[in-house]
C-alpha cells in the first residue's frame, strides 16, 4: 500500500484522493469531483469525464450527457444512449492510417459475421469489400457511384454509375470506357447463347418493341467513329453506325482487307471476305432510295448461282473513248443463243462450220434458223443441210458466183426447257410487295409487309407464330435438317 507515497509498488498504490459522498467512488486529484465510480442515485451536480454504472455502464463526456453505454444485453452505443445493435455509432467511424505509409497495412478490416460467415471492408492499398460464395457483397435498394462526388441526384436503385474506364476479367481497359475480355482458353461448343465462348449480352424477355440485347452510339462529328465494332484483327472488322472518312454514314460498314488501298497488287494472295450472310429464306436485300446497290470488283463485280430475274432492263455502259454509250440487251420470250459471221461463195458454193461453244449450248436434235444475205450481186443464195455443227450455202440456179455474204443463227439453248419463271413473279403485286418487305425502319409510324416461304410459294401475310420462335442453330456435331 502507498496511498500518498511514491512508487510503493504494492496492492493498492493511490496517487490522490479516494473519499466516499453521495455513494460515489472518486479516483481524483483532491476536490476533483468529475471522475467516479459508483451508483448514481439523485445527484445532479457538474458532471464531467464520468464511468456511472446504474444498470449500465455510460461513459460521460464534460457537460455533454453520455456519449457511450454498454447495455446490459451486450449492446454497446457510440453516440447513442438507446444502441439497437452490439455496436451501433450515431456519427463518423473514423480508422486512423498508419504515420509511416498513411495505410492500415495487410490484414487490417472490419468484419461484419453473420450466419457463420464473414463480410469485410479490408484496406490493401486500397478498399476491398469481401464476401462468400453463399452470402456476397451486395447494394440493396441503392445504386452505386464509383469516381462522382456530387449528391442530391436520384440515382435509382440498382444502377452503377462510373466515372473513369472499366475493366471485365482485365486490369487494363486501356482507352475504353468498358473491356471485358474473355480467356482464350475457353472453349465453345455450338452457337446456342449457352454454348459460345463469348462476351453474352440480352435484352429484356419483353414482349415490348425497341427491346435489344446491346446498343452502341457516337454522338461525336468526327470522321472514322461509329457505334459498335467488331473485329478479329487490326485489319479485319466491322461498324455498326459509322462515319466513314469521307463523311458518308454508314448503318453498317465492314472490310477484311489488308492492302489498304481497296485495289489488288499484282501477285498478291488474299483470303479476306468483307460481308456475308445465310438464310433459310432469303440471303439479303438492299434498297436504296436513289441507288439500291453497287458492286466492284477486279476480276468480276457478281456471280450469281442461279436464274436471275429483274423487272426493269439490262443495260450495259460502254466506253467508247470519248464517251460512255449505253448498250442494251436483246431480248426473247424463249432461251435462245445466237452466231453471227462473215463467209466467202467460192464458185456459187460454201461451208459454215460453228464454233465449238456455240455447237455444246445448243439443244439436242433442235436445228437452229440460219438467216444469209449476199454481199454482192448473183442468182441469190440459199442454204442447205443446216445441223448443230454447221451449213451449207449455194447460190440460185446453178449460179458460180463468188460473193461475200453474211448470217446469223439463232437456235435454243441446252437449257431452254428447264427455264420457268415462278408464278410468284408474274404476279403483278410482286413488286408492290417487296417494297412493302424492304422496309424503312425508321418509319414509325407504318410497319413492313410480312415475306415467307410456305414450302411451295412466297407469302406476303402474317408470318406463323411458330416460324419468328428463336432457334439456337444445331448444336457441335448435329446435322441441320
Amino acid at each position: 500500500m502507498g496511498i500518498g507515497t511514491t512508487s510503493p509498488g504494492v496492492t493498492l498504490d493511490v496517487n490522490g484522493a479516494i473519499c466516499n459522498e453521495r455513494n460515489w467512488l472518486y479516483l481524483a486529484a483532491p476536490g476533483d469531483l468529475n471522475h467516479a465510480i459508483g451508483n448514481l442515485l439523485n445527484y445532479h451536480g457538474n458532471d464531467a469525464e464520468q464511468f456511472r454504472y446504474w444498470g449500465f455502464l455510460d461513459i460521460y463526456g464534460a457537460q455533454t450527457g453520455a456519449e457511450s453505454r454498454f447495455m446490459p444485453n451486450g449492446n454497446f452505443g457510440v453516440g447513442t444512449t438507446a444502441p439497437g445493435y452490439r455496436l451501433d455509432v450515431a456519427g463518423v467511424v473514423n480508422v486512423q492510417a498508419s504515420p509511416v505509409n498513411n495505410v492500415l497495412g495487410a490484414g487490417s478490416r472490419i468484419n461484419l459475421a453473420t450466419g457463420g460467415s464473414t463480410i469485410g471492408f479490408e484496406e490493401n492499398w486500397g478498399v476491398n469489400i469481401t464476401g462468400t460464395a453463399t452470402q456476397p457483397t451486395r447494394i440493396y435498394n441503392s445504386s452505386l457511384l464509383v469516381g462522382y462526388g456530387n449528391y442530391g441526384t436520384n440515382y435509382g436503385t440498382g444502377n452503377l454509375y462510373v466515372s473513369g474506364n472499366v475493366g471485365i476479367g482485365t486490369t487494363s481497359p486501356g482507352n475504353n470506357s468498358l473491356m471485358v475480355y474473355q480467356p482464350s482458353n475457353v472453349a465453345g461448343t455450338g452457337y446456342a447463347t449457352t454454348s459460345v465462348s463469348a462476351i453474352y449480352a440480352e435484352g429484356a424477355a419483353s414482349a415490348n418493341p425497341y427491346a435489344f440485347g446491346i446498343t452502341g452510339y457516337d454522338i461525336g462529328t468526327a470522321d472514322r467513329t461509329g457505334g459498335v465494332q467488331g473485329a478479329y484483327s487490326g485489319a479485319t472488322w466491322g461498324v455498326l453506325g459509322y462515319v466513314t472518312s469521307g463523311g458518308s454514314i454508314y448503318g453498317e460498314y465492314s472490310t477484311s482487307s489488308t492492302t489498304g488501298t481497296g485495289f489488288l497488287p499484282q501477285g498478291n494472295k488474299v483470303a479476306g471476305i468483307g460481308q456475308g450472310s445465310i438464310g433459310d429464306f432469303m440471303g439479303g436485300w438492299n434498297r436504296g432510295s436513289v441507288i439500291g446497290h453497287i458492286a466492284s470488283g477486279e476480276l468480276a463485280a457478281g456471280y450469281n448461282m442461279g436464274n436471275v430475274y429483274t423487272s426493269g432492263q439490262q443495260i450495259e455502259i460502254v466506253n467508247t473513248g470519248n464517251a460512255r454509250v449505253a448498250a442494251y440487251s436483246n431480248t426473247s420470250t424463249q432461251a435462245t443463243i445466237t452466231h453471227a459471221g462473215n463467209a466467202q461463195l467460192i464458185n456459187g458454193k460454201a461451208s459454215v462450220q460453228f464454233d465449238k461453244q456455240f455447237t455444246a449450248l445448243l439443244a439436242k436434235d433442235e436445228t437452229p434458223i440460219v438467216t444469209i444475205t449476199p454481199g454482192g450481186n448473183c442468182n441469190g443464195i440459199h442454204w442447205v443441210n443446216v445441223s448443230a455443227q454447221g451449213f451449207d450455202v449455194e447460190e440460185n440456179n446453178g449460179g458460180n458466183s463468188s460473193v461475200p455474204f453474211n448470217y446469223i443463227v439463232i437456235g435454243k439453248r441446252i437449257d431452254a426447257g428447264s427455264v420457268v419463271m415462278p408464278d410468284d413473279f408474274a404476279n403483278k403485286d410482286f413488286d408492290k410487295n417487296l417494297k412493302g418487305f424492304m422496309f424503312n425502319e425508321a418509319d414509325m409510324e407504318h410497319s413492313a409487309t410480312p415475306m415467307w416461304w410456305d414450302g411451295t410459294r412466297i407469302r406476303f401475310d402474317a408470318i406463323p407464330a411458330e416460324l419468328k420462335q428463336k432457334k439456337a442453330g444445331p448444336q457441335k456435331g448435329e446435322q441441320k435438317k
